[in-house]
Protein backbone atom coordinates (compact mmCIF):
# COMPACT_ATOMS: atom_id res chain seq x y z
CA UNK A 1 0.00 0.00 0.00
CA UNK A 2 1.36 3.50 -0.77
CA UNK A 3 2.29 6.07 1.34
CA UNK A 4 -0.32 8.20 0.39
CA UNK A 5 -3.50 5.88 0.35
CA UNK A 6 -2.38 4.79 3.90
CA UNK A 7 -2.44 9.19 5.01
CA UNK A 8 -5.86 8.88 3.11
CA UNK A 9 -7.11 6.14 5.13
CA UNK A 10 -5.79 7.42 8.54
CA UNK A 11 -9.09 10.00 10.04
CA UNK A 12 -10.45 6.21 9.42
CA UNK A 13 -8.05 4.09 11.71
CA UNK A 14 -7.78 6.54 14.51
CA UNK A 15 -9.88 6.35 18.02
CA UNK A 16 -12.83 8.39 17.31
CA UNK A 17 -14.46 6.41 14.60
CA UNK A 18 -12.96 2.68 16.04
CA UNK A 19 -14.35 3.85 19.83
CA UNK A 20 -15.69 7.43 20.62
CA UNK A 21 -18.17 7.28 17.67
CA UNK A 22 -19.60 3.96 18.14
CA UNK A 23 -19.90 4.41 22.39
CA UNK A 24 -21.42 8.23 21.82
CA UNK A 25 -23.69 7.05 19.59
CA UNK A 26 -25.18 3.72 21.28
CA UNK A 27 -25.22 5.69 24.59
CA UNK A 28 -27.20 8.72 22.64
CA UNK A 29 -29.26 6.06 20.80
CA UNK A 30 -30.51 3.60 22.89
CA UNK A 31 -31.21 5.89 26.14
CA UNK A 32 -33.17 7.79 23.94
CA UNK A 33 -34.95 4.38 22.42
CA UNK A 34 -35.46 3.18 25.58
CA UNK A 35 -37.40 5.87 26.68
CA UNK A 36 -39.29 6.27 23.26
CA UNK A 37 -40.38 2.32 23.99
CA UNK A 38 -41.76 3.04 27.10
CA UNK A 39 -43.51 6.25 25.66
CA UNK A 40 -45.20 3.91 22.80
CA UNK A 41 -46.20 1.29 25.54
CA UNK A 42 -48.13 3.97 27.69
CA UNK A 43 -49.62 5.14 24.50
CA UNK A 44 -50.82 2.00 23.29
CA UNK A 45 -52.44 1.68 26.71
CA UNK A 46 -54.05 4.95 26.48
CA UNK A 47 -55.26 4.63 22.49
CA UNK A 48 -56.73 1.32 23.55
CA UNK A 49 -58.58 2.30 26.61
CA UNK A 50 -60.68 5.05 24.29
CA UNK A 51 -63.11 2.53 23.03
CA UNK A 52 -65.11 5.37 22.20
CA UNK A 53 -62.91 7.14 19.94
CA UNK A 54 -63.63 7.17 16.31
CA UNK A 55 -59.82 7.92 15.09
CA UNK A 56 -58.38 5.50 17.30
CA UNK A 57 -57.63 3.42 14.56
CA UNK A 58 -56.40 5.98 12.47
CA UNK A 59 -53.70 7.18 15.34
CA UNK A 60 -52.65 3.84 16.12
CA UNK A 61 -51.91 3.13 12.64
CA UNK A 62 -49.83 6.27 12.95
CA UNK A 63 -48.40 5.63 16.21
CA UNK A 64 -47.13 1.95 15.22
CA UNK A 65 -45.96 2.73 11.79
CA UNK A 66 -43.36 6.40 13.70
CA UNK A 67 -42.44 3.25 15.90
CA UNK A 68 -41.62 0.37 13.87
CA UNK A 69 -39.99 3.21 11.59
CA UNK A 70 -38.00 4.46 14.59
CA UNK A 71 -37.00 0.97 15.37
CA UNK A 72 -35.99 -0.16 11.20
CA UNK A 73 -33.37 2.79 12.00
CA UNK A 74 -32.15 1.96 15.39
CA UNK A 75 -31.42 -1.73 13.94
CA UNK A 76 -30.00 -0.67 10.89
CA UNK A 77 -27.75 2.33 12.49
CA UNK A 78 -26.32 -0.53 14.90
CA UNK A 79 -25.53 -2.90 12.54
CA UNK A 80 -23.69 -0.49 10.04
CA UNK A 81 -22.06 1.46 12.87
CA UNK A 82 -20.43 -1.77 14.47
CA UNK A 83 -19.50 -3.28 10.53
CA UNK A 84 -17.76 -0.19 10.22
CA UNK A 85 -16.16 0.08 13.59
CA UNK A 86 -14.91 -3.34 13.49
CA UNK A 87 -13.74 -3.61 10.53
CA UNK A 88 -11.33 -0.47 10.70
CA UNK A 89 -10.18 -1.68 13.95
CA UNK A 90 -9.10 -4.98 12.72
CA UNK A 91 -7.73 -2.93 9.28
CA UNK A 92 -4.92 -1.43 12.29
CA UNK A 93 -4.58 -4.60 13.96
CA UNK A 94 -3.81 -6.68 10.96
CA UNK A 95 -2.44 -4.01 8.56
CA UNK A 96 -4.43 -5.04 5.60
CA UNK A 97 -5.71 -2.50 4.24
CA UNK A 98 -7.91 -4.23 1.23
CA UNK A 99 -11.11 -4.87 2.75
CA UNK A 100 -11.57 -1.03 4.39
CA UNK A 101 -10.80 0.40 1.30
CA UNK A 102 -12.91 -1.62 -0.54
CA UNK A 103 -15.22 -0.78 2.10
CA UNK A 104 -15.20 3.45 1.85
CA UNK A 105 -15.31 2.87 -2.21
CA UNK A 106 -17.59 0.52 -3.23
CA UNK A 107 -19.68 -1.70 -0.93
CA UNK A 108 -22.89 -2.77 -1.91
CA UNK A 109 -24.32 -3.53 1.39
CA UNK A 110 -23.54 -0.44 2.87
CA UNK A 111 -25.25 1.75 0.34
CA UNK A 112 -28.39 -0.94 1.19
CA UNK A 113 -27.75 0.12 4.63
CA UNK A 114 -27.76 3.60 3.97
CA UNK A 115 -31.08 3.88 1.24
CA UNK A 116 -33.29 2.21 4.11
CA UNK A 117 -32.21 4.48 6.65
CA UNK A 118 -32.37 7.68 4.52
CA UNK A 119 -35.76 6.60 3.12
CA UNK A 120 -37.01 5.19 6.62
CA UNK A 121 -36.26 9.06 8.06
CA UNK A 122 -38.17 10.80 5.34
CA UNK A 123 -41.06 7.97 5.46
CA UNK A 124 -40.72 8.82 9.55
CA UNK A 125 -40.82 12.70 9.01
CA UNK A 126 -43.62 12.52 6.38
CA UNK A 127 -45.74 10.26 9.17
CA UNK A 128 -45.39 12.49 12.04
CA UNK A 129 -46.23 15.43 9.67
CA UNK A 130 -49.24 13.94 8.46
CA UNK A 131 -50.35 13.31 12.03
CA UNK A 132 -49.84 17.01 12.76
CA UNK A 133 -51.61 18.10 9.95
CA UNK A 134 -54.65 15.88 10.50
CA UNK A 135 -55.37 17.14 13.81
CA UNK A 136 -54.23 20.71 12.69
CA UNK A 137 -57.00 20.56 10.20
CA UNK A 138 -59.65 19.15 12.51
CA UNK A 139 -59.02 21.61 15.44
CA UNK A 140 -59.62 24.58 12.53
CA UNK A 141 -62.71 23.05 11.60
CA UNK A 142 -62.08 21.22 8.50
CA UNK A 143 -60.94 24.12 6.82
CA UNK A 144 -58.88 23.76 3.45
CA UNK A 145 -57.78 27.00 3.03
CA UNK A 146 -55.57 25.86 6.40
CA UNK A 147 -55.61 21.87 5.22
CA UNK A 148 -54.62 21.73 1.70
CA UNK A 149 -51.51 24.71 1.85
CA UNK A 150 -50.13 22.11 4.81
CA UNK A 151 -50.63 19.38 2.55
CA UNK A 152 -49.29 20.88 -0.97
CA UNK A 153 -46.08 22.05 1.67
CA UNK A 154 -45.16 18.92 3.11
CA UNK A 155 -45.39 17.28 -0.37
CA UNK A 156 -42.72 19.49 -1.68
CA UNK A 157 -40.51 19.33 0.90
CA UNK A 158 -41.02 15.39 1.30
CA UNK A 159 -40.42 15.26 -2.53
CA UNK A 160 -37.11 16.71 -2.15
CA UNK A 161 -36.06 14.51 1.06
CA UNK A 162 -36.84 11.42 -1.04
CA UNK A 163 -34.73 12.49 -4.31
CA UNK A 164 -31.93 13.23 -2.24
CA UNK A 165 -32.33 10.26 0.28
CA UNK A 166 -31.72 7.99 -3.24
CA UNK A 167 -29.15 10.25 -4.33
CA UNK A 168 -26.68 9.55 -1.54
CA UNK A 169 -26.95 6.08 -1.94
CA UNK A 170 -25.96 6.29 -5.72
CA UNK A 171 -23.42 8.25 -4.80
CA UNK A 172 -21.99 5.47 -2.99
CA UNK A 173 -21.43 2.72 -5.69
CA UNK A 174 -18.67 4.23 -7.05
CA UNK A 175 -16.52 6.43 -5.24
CA UNK A 176 -13.56 5.95 -7.23
CA UNK A 177 -15.63 8.28 -9.96
CA UNK A 178 -15.03 11.87 -9.21
CA UNK A 179 -18.84 12.51 -10.10
CA UNK A 180 -19.89 10.30 -7.57
CA UNK A 181 -18.58 13.35 -5.16
CA UNK A 182 -20.08 15.95 -6.82
CA UNK A 183 -23.45 14.32 -6.65
CA UNK A 184 -22.97 13.32 -2.76
CA UNK A 185 -22.13 17.02 -2.31
CA UNK A 186 -25.03 17.79 -3.86
CA UNK A 187 -27.76 15.37 -2.19
CA UNK A 188 -26.26 16.01 1.06
CA UNK A 189 -26.79 19.89 0.40
CA UNK A 190 -30.13 18.76 -0.84
CA UNK A 191 -30.74 16.26 2.18
CA UNK A 192 -30.04 19.62 4.72
CA UNK A 193 -31.97 21.94 2.96
CA UNK A 194 -34.68 19.22 3.39
CA UNK A 195 -34.32 19.04 6.88
CA UNK A 196 -34.31 22.66 7.71
CA UNK A 197 -37.84 23.18 5.80
CA UNK A 198 -39.11 19.82 8.11
CA UNK A 199 -38.49 21.68 10.95
CA UNK A 200 -39.62 24.61 9.57
CA UNK A 201 -42.92 23.20 8.72
CA UNK A 202 -43.17 21.42 11.62
CA UNK A 203 -42.48 24.55 13.55
CA UNK A 204 -45.33 26.18 11.62
CA UNK A 205 -48.22 23.23 12.36
CA UNK A 206 -47.72 23.52 15.89
CA UNK A 207 -48.16 27.29 16.00
CA UNK A 208 -51.27 26.91 13.82
CA UNK A 209 -52.37 24.23 16.30
CA UNK A 210 -52.37 25.90 19.48
CA UNK A 211 -52.97 29.05 18.08
CA UNK A 212 -56.26 28.21 17.25
CA UNK A 213 -56.73 26.76 20.47
CA UNK A 214 -55.99 29.62 22.16
CA UNK A 215 -57.72 31.86 19.76
CA UNK A 216 -61.34 29.58 21.06
CA UNK A 217 -60.35 29.30 23.80
CA UNK A 218 -60.30 33.72 24.48
CA UNK A 219 -63.81 33.57 22.28
CA UNK A 220 -65.81 30.93 25.23
CA UNK A 221 -63.55 32.88 28.32
CA UNK A 222 -66.63 34.68 29.35
CA UNK A 223 -69.36 32.09 28.80
CA UNK A 224 -67.20 28.94 30.43
CA UNK A 225 -65.36 30.83 32.63
CA UNK A 226 -61.90 31.04 34.01
CA UNK A 227 -61.12 27.62 35.16
CA UNK A 228 -62.16 26.07 31.54
CA UNK A 229 -59.95 28.80 30.24
CA UNK A 230 -56.74 27.79 32.28
CA UNK A 231 -57.87 23.82 31.15
CA UNK A 232 -56.97 24.89 27.49
CA UNK A 233 -54.24 26.86 28.45
CA UNK A 234 -52.89 24.01 29.40
CA UNK A 235 -53.96 21.95 25.99
CA UNK A 236 -52.26 25.39 24.49
CA UNK A 237 -48.86 24.49 26.84
CA UNK A 238 -48.57 20.40 25.71
CA UNK A 239 -48.74 21.36 22.13
CA UNK A 240 -46.28 23.63 22.07
CA UNK A 241 -43.47 21.93 24.55
CA UNK A 242 -44.27 18.34 22.66
CA UNK A 243 -44.48 20.12 19.62
CA UNK A 244 -41.33 21.96 19.56
CA UNK A 245 -39.15 18.93 20.51
CA UNK A 246 -39.00 17.59 17.03
CA UNK A 247 -37.93 21.35 15.35
CA UNK A 248 -35.17 21.85 18.03
CA UNK A 249 -33.48 18.60 18.19
CA UNK A 250 -33.28 18.65 14.43
CA UNK A 251 -31.96 22.08 14.09
CA UNK A 252 -29.26 21.34 16.94
CA UNK A 253 -28.63 18.27 14.75
CA UNK A 254 -28.02 20.31 11.70
CA UNK A 255 -25.78 22.77 13.34
CA UNK A 256 -23.89 20.40 14.81
CA UNK A 257 -23.05 17.86 12.17
CA UNK A 258 -22.11 21.01 9.72
CA UNK A 259 -19.50 22.30 13.08
CA UNK A 260 -18.73 18.59 14.23
CA UNK A 261 -18.08 16.97 10.26
CA UNK A 262 -17.73 19.64 7.73
CA UNK A 263 -16.04 17.57 5.03
CA UNK A 264 -19.12 14.95 5.32
CA UNK A 265 -16.91 11.84 6.33
CA UNK A 266 -19.07 10.70 8.69
CA UNK A 267 -16.47 11.18 11.35
CA UNK A 268 -17.63 13.29 13.84
CA UNK A 269 -17.88 12.12 17.68
CA UNK A 270 -21.72 11.15 17.81
CA UNK A 271 -23.93 10.91 15.33
CA UNK A 272 -26.97 12.29 15.73
CA UNK A 273 -29.09 10.91 12.79
CA UNK A 274 -31.02 8.04 14.97
CA UNK A 275 -31.77 10.54 17.53
CA UNK A 276 -33.38 13.55 15.17
CA UNK A 277 -35.28 10.83 13.46
CA UNK A 278 -36.19 9.28 16.84
CA UNK A 279 -37.60 12.58 18.03
CA UNK A 280 -39.73 12.79 14.61
CA UNK A 281 -41.76 9.73 16.36
CA UNK A 282 -41.70 10.46 19.51
CA UNK A 283 -43.09 14.66 19.80
CA UNK A 284 -46.69 13.65 18.30
CA UNK A 285 -46.82 10.22 20.19
CA UNK A 286 -45.73 12.22 23.69
CA UNK A 287 -48.89 15.26 23.16
CA UNK A 288 -51.25 12.19 23.02
CA UNK A 289 -49.58 10.16 26.32
CA UNK A 290 -49.56 13.51 27.87
CA UNK A 291 -52.75 14.57 27.56
CA UNK A 292 -54.34 10.90 28.00
CA UNK A 293 -52.65 10.72 31.28
CA UNK A 294 -54.99 13.53 32.11
CA UNK A 295 -52.62 16.36 31.78
CA UNK A 296 -54.47 18.30 29.84
CA UNK A 297 -56.64 19.11 33.26
CA UNK A 298 -54.15 19.19 35.66
CA UNK A 299 -55.59 19.73 38.77
CA UNK A 300 -58.60 20.16 37.50
CA UNK A 301 -62.28 18.56 38.59
CA UNK A 302 -62.92 16.61 35.30
CA UNK A 303 -66.98 16.12 36.99
CA UNK A 304 -67.31 19.63 36.45
CA UNK A 305 -66.22 19.54 33.40
CA UNK A 306 -68.85 16.39 32.18
CA UNK A 307 -72.03 18.13 34.03
CA UNK A 308 -71.30 21.87 32.46
CA UNK A 309 -73.98 23.57 31.15
CA UNK A 310 -73.82 24.79 27.70
CA UNK A 311 -77.64 26.02 27.32
CA UNK A 312 -76.77 29.75 27.36
CA UNK A 313 -74.01 29.19 24.92
CA UNK A 314 -74.29 30.66 21.20
CA UNK A 315 -74.60 28.94 17.66
CA UNK A 316 -70.88 30.07 17.30
CA UNK A 317 -69.03 29.13 20.85
CA UNK A 318 -70.85 25.74 20.80
CA UNK A 319 -69.10 25.27 17.83
CA UNK A 320 -66.04 26.48 18.89
CA UNK A 321 -66.46 24.29 22.18
CA UNK A 322 -67.19 21.41 20.21
CA UNK A 323 -63.53 22.30 18.55
CA UNK A 324 -61.73 22.21 21.49
CA UNK A 325 -63.31 18.99 23.17
CA UNK A 326 -62.25 16.93 20.07
CA UNK A 327 -58.48 17.90 21.71
CA UNK A 328 -59.00 16.91 25.06
CA UNK A 329 -57.51 13.45 24.53
CA UNK A 330 -60.20 12.24 27.44
CA UNK A 331 -62.16 9.04 27.28
CA UNK A 332 -64.89 11.57 29.32
CA UNK A 333 -65.67 10.38 32.69
CA UNK A 334 -69.43 10.84 32.78
CA UNK A 335 -71.35 13.20 35.23
CA UNK A 336 -73.54 11.93 37.97
CA UNK A 337 -74.96 15.02 38.58
CA UNK A 338 -77.89 13.56 36.42
CA UNK A 339 -77.37 17.06 34.51
CA UNK A 340 -78.17 16.22 30.85
CA UNK A 341 -78.14 19.84 29.56
CA UNK A 342 -75.22 19.35 27.13
CA UNK A 343 -75.90 18.85 23.30
CA UNK A 344 -75.40 15.45 21.87
CA UNK A 345 -73.22 16.68 19.64
CA UNK A 346 -70.73 18.01 22.61
CA UNK A 347 -71.09 14.79 24.54
CA UNK A 348 -70.47 12.80 21.72
CA UNK A 349 -67.04 15.09 20.74
CA UNK A 350 -66.20 15.04 24.28
CA UNK A 351 -64.00 12.16 24.08
CA UNK A 352 -62.84 12.19 20.82
CA UNK A 353 -58.78 12.31 19.63
CA UNK A 354 -57.41 14.62 17.34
Amino acid sequence: MSRSAEERLAPFLSAKPIIVQPVSTFSAMFLVYGLYIALFATCMNVLWKKTSQNNRGLYLGWTISLFTMATVIVIFETIGLLRQSLMAFWTVKSEDYRELIQYLSNDNLKTASSAILLIAAVLINATADSMLIHRCYIIWGSQKRIGIPLVLGCFVVHSVGFASAVMIPISFVNRNNPSSFELLDKASRMSDGYFAANAAINGVITLLTAGRIWYITRRIRATMGQQIDQRYKTIVAIILESGVIYPTVLIIGIILHQVLDPDKMGLAPIDLFPIVTQAAGIAPTLIIVRAGLGKTVEHADEQAVSSMKFGSVSAGTQKSTGILSQIRFRAGGSSNSGDDSDTPSLKDERSRIV
